[in-house]
C-alpha cells in the first residue's frame, strides 16, 4: 500500500490511500490495485513501526522520491526488551536471607542501569 498524492504549485499533498494485493503478484499474476480517496486529510495510523515503514515505501523519507523528510524513521530503534526476573529458591545452595536480599538490590541496580541506557542514552539492551 501506498499514500495517493497530489502535486499543486509545487506542493505535494496526500489525496488518498492506495491498496495493492501482493499475493497474485507473488505467485506471478498481476497485482490488483484500489484507490481510497480521502475529503479532508488522510491520517496515518500504523503504531511506531508500521508508520515510518508505510511513509518510507510511499517516497516520503530520507531523499525521498515524493518528498524529502529527512526525520522520518531517525528515532526509529529497535529496542524491544523484556524483564526476567528468577528469585533464588531459599535453601539452595549456601544462601540466606542476606545474600538474597544482596541479589535482589544489585539486580534493581542492573535494571535501571539498563532503562537509563535503552531511553536516555539510545542503546540496546
Amino acid at each position: 500500500s501506498s499514500t495517493a498524492v497530489e502535486t499543486k504549485n509545487g506542493e505535494v499533498t496526500a489525496t488518498g490511500v492506495e491498496l495493492v494485493a501482493d499475493d497474485a503478484a507473488a505467485s506471478g499474476g498481476s497485482s490488483t490495485a484500489v484507490e481510497i480517496k480521502c475529503g479532508k486529510e488522510v491520517i496515518l495510523s500504523a503504531g511506531a513501526l508500521g508508520s515510518p515503514q508505510i511513509l518510507l515505501q510511499s517516497g516520503i523519507g530520507p531523499g525521498g522520491t515524493t518528498v524529502d523528510a529527512p526525520r522520518v524513521g531517525q528515532n526509529l530503534l529497535d529496542h524491544l526488551f523484556c524483564v526476567l526476573r528468577f528469585p533464588p529458591s531459599l535453601g539452595q545452595g549456601n544462601q540466606d536471607i542476606g545474600s538474597i536480599n544482596t541479589y535482589k538490590a544489585e539486580g534493581w541496580k542492573t535494571m535501571l542501569y539498563n532503562l537509563w541506557d535503552c531511553f536516555i542514552n539510545h542503546k540496546g539492551i
